[in-house]
């Protein structure tokens, strides 16, 4: 399965700090995480350094000059993970925060330059952490770790997976310890690190996909980051070169703005549009959008219609206000049938039609559509139906830690053929009518976990739910504060 047919719902990207190799070879600072770090809704994680104090570990303390470590043995001693009786091996010890909502798999990569001395041994050695078997390490093919070419210089990447998902609040165990430079390192091995430039570096990243919908850690990182193939190098490399440059930034000041910009006719790819306070008012897409992320601020305020004629893919809507747009559309966001969206995601928006009317809607889709379309903490009031499709258009919908107040019927509702997934995750509802979602049609998976439902109404004659789905799973809900695990009797129902 591609990425763009089938979007993994929280993924994240992170670079976080990268070690310079001169002739005295020297650690550089963290990197901005605002510059270095992608994610598609609520799992976020980072990634942490330290070194050892006096009394246990401390936040990552640059060292001075690292030179060729001095050590007695061809191999150093091992001690708690960490090498003994060497002079010149520098902490660097890496772990992964779960600092999102939702459980993740998770994965750091390496890149060391892929340089070997005349004995045959790595110029650059790496202790990392093998305790308990807590991580586990892919190579390629050739049972080796994945080499790569970065701005002319070659590297090798060592990708290690924790091998159990990441709850909460918790952190990994260390990846990596320390770094060292071999003993037998001469000055024409450093100078064959550098190459042409002053310094090389030692880059490390890390990832994370959500648990929920996957049925293994592998299929979770095939699906996100790896667009249904196996990991091979080309993939690799792009994520490393991806992280570095980045997307382009646009400013935008006005609605007039925003909509020349969104009909340009070659289509718009790899940007992020910033939109200004005075961003207000309705805009169309009818074109090419891929790898595309608009940025509201406190003032802007939409009214979107995507049309017959779009081809979104990767588009992330994010901090965007669609409030009282029921003065003069009855949908915050329109998608017309035939429209091609795949992976639109809606982060950190409010859509609040400031109406009681049921017949008005937050996101209303169109016939032979096939979206797959992603609510992250995005908050829902005041509306007839939050999330509505005549038939046919969703490929996959997921509400992953979102808000329901006030609506005045099914949180999400389709009138026509069901999608093959719905999912909802860490939602709430307060004061909502009339049950929570119903689909004709059988859904393929239906998923309902970690919601708090409270002052509800349910639907007659339908129940809380009008879903005939080929699997169902629920757990850890409550309604009115008493757990609740809803099935049959409301309305849910396996086929």
């Amino acid at each position: 399965m591609k990425l763009k047919r089938t979007i993994a719902l929280c993924l994240t990207l992170a670079i976080c700090a990268s070690l310079a190799i001169g002739g005295t070879m020297a650690y550089l600072q963290d990197t901005d995480h605002d510059v270095n770090v992608m994610t598609v809704g609520s799992v976020y994680i980072d990634q942490r350094e330290y070194s050892r104090g006096e009394n246990g570990l401390v936040d990552y303390q640059a060292p001075g000059a690292m030179m060729p470590a001095v050590y007695a043995e061809d191999v150093p001693g091992e001690e708690n993970g960490f090498w003994t009786n060497v002079n010149g091996a520098i902490d660097k010890i890496v772990t992964v925060q779960n600092t999102g909502r939702s459980e993740a798999y998770v994965r750091t990569l390496i890149a060391v330059p892929a340089h070997t001395m005349e004995n045959g041994e790595r110029a650059i050695m790496m202790n990392f952490n093998d305790e308990e078997g807590h991580w586990n390490y892919h190579f390629n093919d050739d049972d080796r770790p994945y080499p790569i070419d970065l701005h002319g210089k070659m590297y090798e990447v060592f990708v290690i997976e924790y091998n159990e998902p990441l709850g909460r609040d918790n952190e990994t165990v260390p990846s990596l310890m320390q770094v060292m430079m071999s003993k037998y390192a001469t000055n024409k091995d450093v100078e064959e690190l550098l190459g042409d430039g002053e310094q090389t570096e030692i880059y490390v990243l890390s990832q994370a996909v959500q648990t929920a919908g996957f049925a293994n850690m592998e299929d979770a990182f095939v699906s996100a980051f790896q667009n249904g193939d196996g990991l091979h190098e080309g993939m690799i490399q792009e994520w490393f070169m991806s992280l570095e440059t980045g997307n382009n930034s646009i400013d935008v000041s006005s609605i007039d703005e925003l909509q020349a910009i969104l009909q340009q006719e070659e289509g718009i790819f790899d940007v992020n549009l910033l939109l200004g306070d005075d961003v207000v008012g309705v805009v169309s897409l009818s074109g090419k959008m891929e790898n595309v992320t608009l940025v509201g601020s406190e003032g802007t305020n939409l009214i979107l219609n995507i049309e017959a004629e779009a081809e979104l893919n990767s588009v992330t809507l994010r901090n965007i206000k669609f409030v009282d747009y029921t003065e003069t559309s009855k949908s915050a966001v329109t998608i017309a049938s035939g429209a091609q969206v795949n992976d639109l995601v809606f982060e950190s928006c409010v859509i609040d039609g400031n109406t009681t009317t049921k017949a008005t809607y937050g996101v209303k889709g169109g016939k032979d559509c096939k979206s797959n379309i992603i609510f992250v903490e995005t908050t829902f009031a005041n509306v007839g139906y939050p999330v509505y499709g005549y038939g046919g258009e969703y490929g996959m919908l997921v509400f992953q830690s979102c808000h329901f107040e006030n609506t005045v019927s099914w949180a999400y509702m389709n009138q026509g053929t069901a999608p093959d997934e719905v999912l909802f995750d860490c939602c709430t509802f307060v004061n909502c009518s009339k049950g929570i979602a119903k689909c004709n049609g059988e859904v393929g998976r239906f998923v309902f976990n970690n919601n708090q439902v409270d002052g509800c109404d349910q639907h007659e004659p339908y129940g809380w739910f009008g879903i005939n789905a080929g699997e169902v799973e629920v757990n850890n809900n409550f309604k009115d504060e008493i757990e609740w695990i809803p099935g049959a009797d409301e309305g849910l129902k396996v086929i």
